[in-house]
């Protein structure tokens, strides 16, 4: 009788320790996953932020008057093509 009882408490033992090694791991595995969405979210982030700021280039004059001028003559070139 007392074998068989300290087989089941070893036995649970066993099932504990496996249980808290698979939580661990889940842990570990998730943690990863989330630093793997954070990084691709903000290289998407980089990217539509360097669209916006093209875009922006590309439609407000600037305020210097030597750029403001290459910027004239730039939309000039490209509407003459």
């Amino acid at each position: 009788m007392i074998c068989i009882h300290q087989m089941i408490i070893k036995y649970l033992d066993m099932l504990e320790t496996l249980l808290c090694d698979t939580a661990r791991q889940l842990r570990t595995d998730c943690i990863l996953v989330m630093l793997f969405v954070l990084s691709i979210q903000a290289a998407w982030r980089g990217y539509i932020v360097r669209c916006w700021y093209h875009k922006l280039r590309k439609t407000n004059p600037p305020k210097d008057p030597n750029l403001r001028q290459k910027f004239y003559q730039e939309k000039v070139r490209v509407i003459a093509d």
